[in-house]
């Protein structure tokens, strides 16, 4: 798993996995060629991490409204993460082959009525979000240190809207 995380460039990801397999072999079955397997591995990844620039990728908030569909999913809110520049028609046109003969709900508004009182089908609300990146971290470490260390936990995701009869965000 971890080297598909390599492969695709989600070398945070990357880093976790071989964090657990760490711990899997230092607790539970202590082996020495997995553990320097694991090292090694751990080493060329943070030595992409140094060198390698990515760019960052796009973020949406996804509400699946409706009893169209499935309980697991239905009045969820889901984070996908799209391509970098990807726009939010993009994840429209996605998210709507995904789930065929789904409406797309234009306002948080209307999104919010609909959570309140379900209708029958299937009714996505769809927001470009930004991940929340807490900048308190030392202004010692080289800028790739600070990029791994701000995309390595993305749990927080913020968005910014226009109130009415506002002139600014």
């Amino acid at each position: 798993m971890a080297r598909k995380f390599v492969k695709g460039n989600r070398l945070e990801q990357a880093v976790e996995c071989y964090d657990e397999l760490l711990a899997a072999y230092q607790e539970h079955n202590f082996d020495l060629s997995g553990l320097s397997f694991c090292h090694g591995e751990l080493c060329k990844v943070f030595k992409s991490l140094e060198t390698v620039g990515r760019i960052e990728p796009s973020y949406f908030m996804v509400h699946c409204l409706g009893y169209g569909f499935p309980e697991e999913t239905r009045g969820k809110v889901y984070i996908f993460e799209g391509d970098a520049f990807e726009h939010i028609t993009s994840i429209h046109h996605r998210l709507v082959r995904m789930y065929p003969g789904a409406k797309i709900v234009k306002t948080e508004e209307e999104a919010k009525r609909l959570a309140v009182n379900p209708p029958f089908g299937k009714h996505l609300f769809i927001k470009t979000v930004v991940p929340y990146k807490n900048k308190a971290e030392s202004k010692q470490l080289s800028f790739m240190t600070q990029q791994y260390l701000e995309r390595k936990d993305l749990n927080t995701f913020v968005s910014t809207r226009r109130l009415p009869g506002s002139s600014n965000i």
